[in-house]
């Protein structure tokens, strides 16, 4: 076996691992929800936090397991008959594009709920402020806490009015209201939710003031918020150079091959030529995680 059928055979291995873990990723997120529903009856019975999928809210996972495989199928069957009427004849190109569009394609609905589910949770993170100060203004009018969660769930909106709700239900149910709001830092993982109710919790146990305790939180939240956008608007340029310089080849080779196309024409017309893109392609990927990771910062 030469080099260059070696390199072909590595880079059609690589595309056919990467659709196969695809594949295997939505089996694994189907049956992880659906073991979550059967447990979540008996863990609400026995007063455990339960971590829900939160993808669930927009879709189930039956028709996001459909949507996958179709995204998935329709533009690799689309791209193999492009690539067979164009002409190409051999293995290297017939079988990587048709691959990697599968496992780009059903990645991109999984991605895009997931998009989703972040939105609502930065909505969510967002009106935690608000909430902790509209919970110390209802607490110092002489309101019970229970109260003071519902009154301010009835000024609120999206994600947090929801969650609110949710907690309030339970709280009717017979659970009690510092375990529903656990459960809410559950469902929402957040580090200042997850301050709020410990203070919650402490100052209820302890019987101090929770009003004066809400104003502190709030002066603590309020400080996050403005450390967080601080160290956003310093790594910006970072994500920005994360883009940038993954998109970079793609930009040159367009413009090269406006200039002069027969110098570029055999990266798609060889063998050797789709061994480099694939690798290029694999690398630019590496790149961006790995400038993403460096300029995110845990707070």
């Amino acid at each position: 076996m030469d080099q260059y059928t070696l390199i072909v055979c590595v880079l059609t291995f690589l595309a056919t691992a990467s659709a196969v873990l695809a594949i295997w990723h939505t089996f694994v997120d189907v049956a992880k929800a659906s073991a979550e529903r059967m447990d979540s009856s008996r863990a609400l019975e026995m007063g455990e936090e339960i971590q829900g999928d939160q993808i669930e809210r927009f879709i189930k996972p039956g028709q996001l397991l459909t949507l996958r495989l179709i995204f998935g199928a329709v533009p690799a069957v689309v791209v193999l008959g492009v690539v067979m009427l164009a002409g190409f004849r051999h293995p290297a190109a017939l079988a990587i594009p048709p691959v990697l569009f599968l496992a780009v394609g059903s990645t991109l609905p999984l991605m895009y709920y997931r998009g989703k589910v972040k939105r609502r949770q930065l909505e969510f993170e967002q009106a935690i402020l608000d909430f902790t100060v509209g919970i110390g203004n209802a607490l110092r009018a002489g309101m019970a806490l229970p109260q003071a969660i519902e009154r301010v769930g009835e000024q609120m909106n999206g994600a947090m009015k929801e969650e609110l709700a949710i907690v309030l239900r339970e709280y009717r149910l017979g659970i009690d209201l510092v375990q529903a709001l656990h459960r809410l830092a559950a469902r929402m993982p957040c580090e200042d939710m997850r301050l709020l109710v410990s203070a919650i919790k402490l100052t209820t146990d302890s019987g101090g003031s929770l009003s004066s305790v809400l104003v502190e939180m709030s002066e603590m939240i309020r400080g996050r918020r403005e450390f967080l956008d601080k160290v956003k608007a310093l790594t910006a340029e970072g994500r920005f150079e994360a883009i940038a310089m993954s998109c970079a080849p793609i930009v040159a080779f367009v413009f090269l091959h406006m200039i002069q196309a027969e110098l570029m024409r055999p990266l798609y017309t060889t063998g050797i030529g789709w061994a480099t893109l694939g690798a290029v392609a694999m690398l630019e990927i590496a790149g961006y995680f790995v400038i993403r990771k460096i300029v995110s910062v845990e707070v």
